[in-house]
């Protein structure tokens, strides 16, 4: 018995297939993630922060994908604080709560109140069955200087459950955000890394400055006195105009 491998199709070599969520793999995977960062940034329905800038849409593309999340809500929810990376602290909370690690919902239990102010947050690991909990309040608010930002005078619990939360989310399943904070973890550290940039004055640029001063001064002075020189004249010419009206009804 013979076999005819004359009709048989001929052996294709295997197209290499990019890992899932690697827009850098090849070539083509890269190509076709350019043109979707180029729709996206030019689209009304991402954030101002993203619009316009191709760069950024299309790490965020990369990310989305290694999330095997929809694109546009990972456009939705991250932004960027002097170069790094941070989720809305409600998506962080979304993505634990269907992820499978807890076995339910994170939730909350509140102590305290004013200075005294306290929140922790709670679930419970699947695994385990371990309950797991994280407290924040308002000391190590204002010790880690998070009170800068006003609402946690306006809304002080609500900013603490985001707090503990995402102190949560990130000790026991920090693979859901992909290790990235939140956006409320690195606007304080942004604020600390600014600086003044404003380079000294140089002893010419003050001396100019000085002579300015002078000048204005004396510009100042000047009009001084010519304005005070225009009232005499005036006062002189309304008492020469007296005396002349006065000299006419002797005379009449």
């Amino acid at each position: 018995m013979t076999t005819d491998t004359a009709s048989l199709p001929a052996p294709t070599t295997a197209r290499q297939i990019a890992p899932a969520g690697d827009v850098f793999a090849d070539a083509a995977t890269f190509e076709h993630a350019q043109r979707v960062a180029k729709v996206f940034a030019s689209s009304s329905l991402v954030p101002p922060h993203l619009r316009g800038n191709v760069a950024d849409c299309l790490i965020a593309y990369q990310i989305a994908r290694r999330l095997n999340e929809e694109p546009l809500t990972v456009f939705q929810n991250i932004y960027v604080v002097s170069g790094r990376p941070g989720w809305k602290t409600e998506y962080v909370i979304a993505r634990a709560n269907k992820a499978g690690v807890f076995k339910s919902r994170i939730t909350w239990e509140t102590t305290g109140a004013g200075q005294t102010l306290g929140v922790t947050a709670k679930a419970v690991l699947s695994d385990s069955g371990e309950e797991v909990r994280v407290t924040a309040d308002m000391a190590m608010a204002k010790a880690e200087g998070w009170t800068k930002n006003p609402k946690y005078a306006s809304m002080p619990e609500h900013m603490l459950r985001w707090r503990s939360a995402a102190m949560l989310v990130r000790l026991y399943c920090p693979e859901v955000m992909l290790g990235m904070p939140v956006l409320e973890e690195i606007e304080p550290e942004s604020r600390r890394d600014m600086r003044d940039v404003t380079p000294p004055r140089s002893a010419a640029q003050a001396l100019d400055d000085f002579a300015a001063s002078l000048d204005g001064s004396a510009d100042a002075a000047n009009e001084a006195c010519s304005a005070s020189s225009g009232e005499t004249e005036a006062a002189e010419v309304d008492a020469r105009a007296s005396g002349d009206a006065e000299q006419g009804e002797a005379a009449a």
